[in-house]
């Protein structure tokens, strides 16, 4: 089979109904049945992103927010016959109010809401595909929110309450996932003493993370959640200090939240970007 690459499917929410809309057709005419890949990769951008919030653009930086569309760059470039798909989703309930809402008060926070939304639309977007191509496998993929979504949806599926059975999940990149465990199999911590990309002296040929060996299993804001198993092809990562998987870094959410946006922005191996790395880990882990 061709490879199908970069070719966006957009998902989106539909007001008082769980199923997702697809509007967009990877080959043919608009009356065609969509060409069926191997794997479809399902990317679910971070709050504040994805076209919700970019409702004019059309670019992947754009639709899948640009952590996500990092690590799905990587992934196609790993893998062939691939078809990429994008949530869209409220996504909100990042603002420090709304954080503190959705810690103390969960069950009736706007991030609740939000995430329960994409969590909807990405498992209808699971269900229509797989409807359609029935021998497609899954990748997730997802930075913040979109990674508590797609957390989420892996855990359903591999427990066997999911749109698709557990082997036909390829894998799942969980970036800075709010309910990271850093007790589960292949979750890695990483640390980053550097400067904050965002000040004019910052310099990205310098600027490094490197891998936590010592394990410190931290977890996430919203709370750890259950382990995965080893045989799970989940990879999670989250860096130290980043507020948002890291509950234990509780003075950055004021004085440092800019660390939650250094995945995409610092560099680990290969002069390449965190997010590089973490695509090419679960193409990897997909492949088998």
């Amino acid at each position: 089979m061709s490879p199908i690459r970069n070719t966006l499917i957009p998902l989106i929410a539909v007001p008082a109904v769980t199923a997702s809309m697809l509007v967009g057709l990877t080959a043919g005419t608009a009356n065609a049945q969509p060409t069926c890949a191997d794997t479809v990769v399902i990317g679910v951008p971070g709050t504040f992103q994805g076209l919700q919030h970019n409702p004019d653009k059309t670019d992947n930086v754009s639709l899948l927010g640009p952590e996500v569309a990092d690590a799905v760059s990587a992934i196609t470039s790993e893998l062939d016959s691939v078809q990429v798909q994008f949530v869209s989703y409220m996504a909100e309930g990042a603002a420090w109010n709304s954080a503190i809402n959705a810690k103390v008060n969960y069950d009736h926070s706007l991030y609740r809401e939000s995430k329960d939304g994409g969590y909807a639309t990405a498992r209808s977007a699971v269900a229509n595909t797989h409807a359609t191509c029935p021998s497609a496998r899954f990748l997730l993929v997802g930075y913040s929110q979109g990674a508590h979504i797609s957390a989420d949806l892996a855990q359903s599926i591999l427990h066997g309450h999911g749109p698709v059975d557990a082997s036909q999940l390829a894998g799942a990149l969980l970036i800075a996932d709010p309910g990271y465990n850093g007790s589960s199999p292949r979750a890695v911590e990483f640390q980053y003493n550097g400067k904050n990309p965002d000040d004019s002296n910052f310099d990205s040929s310098k600027e490094t993370v490197f891998q936590n060996d010592d394990r410190w299993d931290i977890s996430g804001s919203l709370g750890s959640r259950a382990e995965f198993n080893d045989s799970d092809p989940i990879i999670s990562i989250c860096v130290f200090g980043d507020p948002v998987c890291d509950t234990g870094a509780t003075t950055n959410a004021v004085t440092k939240v800019w660390m939650h946006g250094v995945y995409g922005k610092v560099n680990y191996t290969d002069s390449k970007p965190l997010t590089t790395w973490g695509g090419k880990a679960i193409a990897e882990l997909a492949r088998g």
